[in-house]
């Protein structure tokens, strides 16, 4: 079993299916990616932070085609869906959006990037 498969079941068990049915670490995150949606709409708090450290995970992994798939298929997607705007001050930090600004900027501008920034600092502040 490849290690991302493997990574991916230990992590995000209840996805079995999903992660058995991906062909490749990318077909696996543009899943994930609306499990992750759907998490986060939902208040599926827990499950959303699970995928979030599948994502760290793979950012890490010695694979460039899975850390381009997490890259790619998730991240860069991030901001899409306001849903997920709306949760994610929750779950990142500012220092997560200021290191993932060049990946989501493929897909949001800037104004969108600094507006969730700021908010993930007010909640930290919160807490």
């Amino acid at each position: 079993m490849s290690e991302w498969r493997r990574r991916a079941l230990e992590i995000l068990p209840e996805h079995g299916r999903m992660i058995a049915d991906a062909w490749s670490p990318m077909a696996l995150w543009i899943a994930l990616r609306h499990a992750f949606s759907d998490a986060a709409a939902a208040c599926r708090i827990e499950e959303a932070r699970r995928i979030l450290a599948y994502c760290r995970d793979c950012l890490t992994a010695s694979s460039g085609d899975v850390r381009t798939a997490a890259v790619c298929g998730f991240i860069e997607h991030l901001v899409d869906n306001p849903a997920v705007r709306y949760v994610l001050p929750g779950l990142v930090t500012a220092g997560d959006i200021a290191a993932w600004r060049p990946l989501m900027r493929y897909h949001a501008d800037a104004e969108l990037i600094d507006r969730l920034e700021r908010d993930c600092r007010l909640q930290r502040k919160r807490r």
